[in-house]
């Protein structure tokens, strides 16, 4: 098994946006963006408000209720993005490949995407089942000891998720099953748990910094310029605009992270199409 270098994922990452970005941002846009900024207007305001309560307040009736209304829309932003991870794998991986190429290889491989992470997602809430079982059985009451066995779950699930981070990848790169892909992805990160989530953190961290400073440095810039202009509906939506963008290349950038640690750890042939 190769050895993941950290440095080396970010200067290829950073070398393949410099050179294809005319290619990537348009992907990003249409996949990372425009779904979830879609979903801010058709969903109605109170709802996004009752969850935002329901989080703040751990009110779990509450919370499910908003969760009953928000699921389908936040489930078709999941499989667009989704879509638009196995493309930018595509365009990351396979060497002269075109958008059209990548999309369409996106496509054929599409099924294979839902039914792995349909498989994971499964697996994890058979997970949090028995250990709510088990909350029930040794009738666990002190918030202590619920925090811990919640934290185990969370734990188990970071473990899992860093496991398969190269799951879009893997899918794009080789010809496979459902099964196969979840076990590839598995072996090809054997040994490597602790580099990747040191990547992925130092990049979560970074993002999150430059998140922060561009909202309140932008964002303010724009919501003052639109008061200013009597137009303060407009500054939000701009606002939002903005925001989302920002989140969009963010995931841009996060799908060629994983698409870097890919070709570092594969050993097998790149067949793509």
């Amino acid at each position: 098994m190769k050895r993941l270098s950290i440095e080396e994922v970010f200067a290829w990452t950073q070398s393949f946006i410099a050179r294809e970005w005319r290619l990537l941002i348009p992907v990003a846009l249409a996949f990372f963006v425009l779904p979830p900024l879609t979903m801010d207007l058709l969903l109605p305001e109170q709802v996004a408000n009752n969850f935002n309560i329901a989080v703040q307040t751990q009110n779990p009736q509450a919370f499910a209720e908003a969760m009953r209304v928000m699921m389908p829309a936040m489930a078709l932003v999941l499989l667009v993005s989704s879509f638009g991870g196995l493309t930018i794998a595509a365009l990351a991986l396979i060497p002269g490949i075109s958008v059209r190429e990548a999309l369409a290889l996106a496509l054929r491989r599409f099924p294979v995407m839902v039914g792995a992470v349909l498989l994971v997602a499964l697996g994890q809430l058979a997970l949090a089942t028995v250990v709510m079982i088990l909350l029930t059985a040794l009738r666990v009451s002190s918030a202590g000891e619920q925090s811990l066995l919640f934290g185990v779950i969370l734990g188990i699930s970071l473990f899992v998720t860093i496991r398969l981070i190269t799951l879009a990848p893997m899918i794009v790169a080789r010809r496979v099953s459902v099964v196969s892909a979840i076990r590839e992805s598995w072996y090809v990160s054997q040994g490597a748990f602790w580099r990747i989530l040191g990547t992925v953190l130092i990049y979560a961290i970074g993002a999150m910094v430059v998140s922060y400073a561009l909202d309140f440095a932008v964002g303010v810039l724009l919501t003052l310029s639109a008061k200013a202009a009597g137009a303060v509906e407009l500054g939000r939506a701009l606002v939002a605009l903005f925001r989302r963008s920002i989140g969009g290349l963010l995931a841009l950038g996060l799908h060629l992270l994983v698409a870097a640690i890919f070709r570092q750890l594969n050993d097998a042939p790149i067949r793509g199409i």
